[in-house]
């Protein structure tokens, strides 16, 4: 009989996007070191707004990740 499939936990999905949008950004990087397909002014516009999208990715999962285990804490009893 065929197992279930197995499903990501948040977390993991989590770094999978993260994963993703720091590949995508070094492919942009590499498209811009080899080839003239953005003006300097785009990229670093570009640039910008996925240090923006990374940093607010990060803080979110930090926000989850401490309610979460604030949650266990509290299921657990040792929080009141």
């Amino acid at each position: 009989m065929a197992e279930a499939p197995k499903t990501l936990s948040k977390s993991a999905l989590a770094a999978l996007v993260l994963i993703a949008v720091v590949g995508g950004y070094g492919l942009l990087l590499l498209l811009y070191l080899w080839t003239d397909i953005f003006t300097p002014e785009f990229f670093i516009k570009l640039s910008i707004s996925w240090g923006v999208i990374v940093t607010m990715l990060v803080v979110i999962y930090l926000i989850y990740a401490e309610m979460i285990s604030d949650k266990r804490k509290r299921d657990n009893g040792f929080l009141d």
